[in-house]
């Protein structure tokens, strides 16, 4: 389900199994190919569905909730980065790329009682490290947390982040369905 990113005559593309390609647009040769792994061990995760190019890097987030940053002309892996430590947390929606940030959410997290609740987080795009994070359940003491009805916050699950969010460059907005 993932949409090619073509820059600089290179097509980049992301395939299952966390492999990324970079192809000449032209004449469809393989320039490199990276399978950095590992394979999913639910075939439902297997792909992703968008990747992002900044700078000199190709931008992925892998189905084993790990950001991955790989170099553009060589395909090398440059950092990678969890973004959860809570196994069962994957990703399928893939990364934005903006004003030098890696956005991406997460999913996997629906399961009760809750350990890590679900989130949209950035990262800086050239060291990976975490800029910010958005829970997507409203907790206790939080903006709109008292919707619940009082539920413990450990009961809240859920708000994954399957399909890649859309940015506004206008109002320098992400939004999130």
């Amino acid at each position: 389900e993932t949409s090619p990113i073509v820059h600089d005559g290179i097509m980049f593309l992301g395939n299952t199994y966390n492999t990324m390609q970079a192809l000449d647009a032209k004449t469809g040769e393989l320039l490199w190919e990276n399978r950095v792994g590992p394979a999913p061990s639910r075939p439902n995760y297997g792909g992703m569905r968008s990747i992002a190019v900044w700078g000199d890097k190709v931008y992925f987030a892998g189905n084993d909730a790990v950001l991955h940053a790989l170099d553009a002309k060589t395909g090398k892996l440059v950092w990678s980065t969890p973004l959860s430590d809570v196994p069962g947390h994957n990703n399928t929606s893939g990364v934005l790329a903006v004003h030098g940030k890696i956005i991406t959410g997460l999913t996997g997290c629906g399961t009760i009682p809750a350990k890590d609740h679900c989130y949209i987080s950035a990262y800086d795009a050239q060291t990976g490290k975490q800029v910010w994070k958005f829970v997507t359940v409203a907790l206790t003491g939080q903006p709109n947390g008292d919707t619940w009805g009082g539920l413990p916050d450990e009961k809240r699950a859920g708000a994954e982040t399957w399909i890649q969010g859309s940015y506004d460059p206008v109002l320098n907005l992400t939004y999130w369905g």
